[in-house]
Parts: structure tokens; sequence; C-alpha cells
């Protein structure tokens, strides 16, 4: 059967084109039409050849295969045509037929695939089936089989080779052996053996080897080792025993500890030296209290506040005092007053800002206004108005440039 609605259509032979007049079999110049089932006819689109003996081939478009049949003709001027009829199948694959019916009657995947229905029979091959089942006499060196309670199957006496899945009910008698391994943690569910899955008396003596007791026994502690445990009477204090052990470790501990005699405390009281890291710091702190105060001397650095008032300074306290107030002088820079009013009440930087602005920067003086201008020489910054009455002249207070 030929492919339908294939995807690489086979070629098909139409057949050889005859001359009339000569008889000669034409290898070129045929033209193949396609006449489709219930539709007209017309040139084929598909690829057009020849074999050795002349015989029209003729390879046809997928969309001329999607029919039940259709026809080809091979023809040429002055030559008898020839045409074939294909009748395809409803499968795309070349050689495969889709069987819909059989005699008559519809066909199931079942009835021909993977799953054969069976009828039940007695005679030459068939076989008996119950209920849709198939029994089988015996069955050997086969895996994979489970096996279902139900009516007539009765009890199973007979030996089992080979891996049980799902769950046992109970094992009557004796089971061979257990391969090494077979029982691991993983074979036992969470839970799975509990004191309601062990009967009572089921693990006794008899039970458990000799060799298992001594093993077990090796790990206690003995009488002896025991009664070197210091242990509670059964009342709130200890035995006698426990009781002399603690005093002798209390007496010791006294004993070993040596205290500052009053002396002692007296001669540490009089100076205090601090040095730097000590006590395991970088630097030493102390709070001092008390309504005497502290009267002592302190070497090394002091860090915080000191609260109260100091004696002297020492030279280099001094040294470092007067160094930073040459710095604040002579080193510190100040960035001049900037565009504001003057106020009446200002720090001794703007103070002397303002004396040093007036006589550096730039400034206009006009009949009535004084202008003090930025460090760039255009914004005026400060201004003020001027007036002269003939014998007195007033100058108003600097104000704002703005």
């Amino acid at each position: 059967m030929y492919p339908r609605n294939a995807a690489s259509p086979p070629r098909i032979a139409i057949g050889p084109v005859v001359q009339i007049s000569d008889g000669a079999v034409q290898t070129s110049g045929c033209t193949v039409r396609v006449l489709e089932e219930g539709g007209s006819e017309g040139d084929g689109g598909g690829t057009t050849a020849y074999s050795t003996d002349g015989v029209v081939l003729y390879t046809p478009t997928q969309g001329e295969t999607d029919q039940s049949t259709f026809i080809l003709i091979a023809k040429k001027t002055g030559c008898i045509p020839a045409s074939v009829t294909v009748c395809t199948t409803n499968n795309a694959t070349a050689g495969n037929v889709n069987v819909g019916s059989i005699g008559g009657t519809t066909q199931t995947g079942r009835d021909l695939g993977a799953s054969v229905l069976l009828s039940s029979g007695t005679g030459t091959g068939q076989i008996s089936l119950s209920s849709g089942a198939v029994t089988a006499g015996t069955v050997s060196d086969k895996t994979g089989y489970s096996l279902t309670a139900t009516t007539g199957l009765g009890n199973q006496t007979a030996n089992i080779t080979g891996n049980l899945s799902g769950s046992v009910g109970s094992v009557t008698g004796a089971v061979g052996s257990v391969a090494a391994g077979g029982i691991a943690a993983v074979s036992f569910a969470a839970g799975a053996i509990d004191a309601a899955a062990i009967a009572t008396d089921a693990i006794g003596s008899d039970e458990i080897a000799a060799g298992a007791v001594t093993k077990i026994q090796s790990g206690l502690a003995t009488a002896a080792e025991l009664a070197k445990v210091p242990k509670s009477d059964g009342t709130t204090t200890w035995n006698a025993t426990a009781l002399a052990s603690l005093q002798a470790e209390a007496t010791d501990a006294l004993n070993a500890y040596d205290p500052p005699t009053k002396a002692e405390l007296d001669a540490a009281q009089a100076s205090v030296t601090l040095a730097n890291g000590a006590h395991g710091g970088a630097a030493a702190t102390m709070t001092l209290g008390g309504a005497g105060g502290l009267t002592a001397t302190l070497t090394g650095n002091v860090g915080g506040n000191v609260v109260g008032s100091v004696g002297s300074l020492a030279t280099q306290a001094k040294a470092d005092v007067n160094a930073e107030v040459v710095d604040a002088l002579n080193v510190d820079t100040y960035a001049e007053p900037g565009q504001e009013a003057p106020g009446a009440t200002v720090s001794l930087v703007k103070k002397i800002g303002y004396l040093y602005k007036a006589w550096r920067n730039k400034s206009t003086q006009t009949a009535t206004t004084t202008i003090l201008y930025a460090d760039g020489g255009s914004t005026t910054d400060q201004k003020t108005t001027v007036s002269d009455d003939g014998t007195t002249t007033t100058k108003g207070e600097m104000g704002t440039g703005a």
C-alpha cells in the first residue's frame, strides 16, 4: 500500500509512453498529470524521471498523496499515454498498514497489539480461562509473581526462592537463613519494633548468649568503684565521705590564700602609679570617689574627664598647651566672613576676620553708599549708607549686601 500524506513520498512507476507513428518509447518530454479522487485533473508538481527501459517514473508532492486514491497520467503529443491508479493507506510510513476492521468487525489496538484477547476453550491450541484469568498448572523459574489469597488457594506449603515484595502476615516454621546485610536499619520502619511487638519473656536469659551477658557486665561499674562516688544518704545532706572531702578542699584553699596586711594596704594608698598598658589594657582607668577626693601623684596618661581643680601643670603639659595656642594663632586658617549682616555679639575669629576683610578686599565709596565685596571682587557681601549735611558725615551700621 502507498503511504498517505508522507513527508517523503516514494517514487511511482507509471509506464512507458509510446510514439504512435513508429512505436518508439519516449525517454524525455513527457508531462505527468494528476487526477485526485473527486477532483479535477492538473499538471503534477512532483519530479519526473525515466528508467533505462523508458518507464516514466514520478515522485509526487506530499499534498498530492493526501487522498485515498489518485491517478497519474504520463502523456506526450503524438504518443499513447500511460496511467496508473494509486490507492493509499492511512499510514505515513511505506509498507505499514492501518487495519480498521477485519471481516466487517472493527479492530482496536488491543485486538492486534501487545495484549491479545483470548477465547476460552478446551480444544487443541486453546487456553482454558476462568473469570478472565489464565490458570497455570505449574510455574517454575519465574520471578515477579504476586500471590493473592482467593477461594481455593488454601495454605501454601512450599519453598520460595527469590525476593518477596509486600507484607508478610506471619511465618510458621523456621527461616533457613538470612543473607549477610539482609537485615539492616533501613529494613525496619519507624516504630516497627516496640513493647507491643515483643511478647512477654520473649527475651530472657536463655535467649541471650553467655558471652553477651559477660560483655554487658564488663562495661558496668563495680561495687568498689561505686563506693568512691560521693552520694547522699537520702536526706538533704551529704554522707560522711562526701562532707570530709569537701571540707578538705575548702581548708586547702583558705590556707593557700595570702591576704594583704593593713600596713600593706596603707602603703598602697599613699601613692598610685598607673602605667600605660597596666592591668592588661592600653591605658589604665580609675574612678575616684568619696568626699575627700584624691590627693596623690599620678604618673601616666589620664583618660576621661578631670572634675575639680588641677594644682599645677608640669613642664611638658605647659609646653603642650603653648603649642596648641600657637597652632590656633599661627598655623590654623579661617575663612573670611561671608555675605551677612555682622552681628553685635560674634566670636573673636569673626571680629578679626571682618577687620582683615575690610583692609584687604575691594570696596567702593559713593556719596550715599559704602560697599565691601567678597574675595572675588564682584559679589557685594556688606554695605551701608553714607550721608553728609555739610557739617557732619554719617556712616550707617554695616548690613548684608544681599
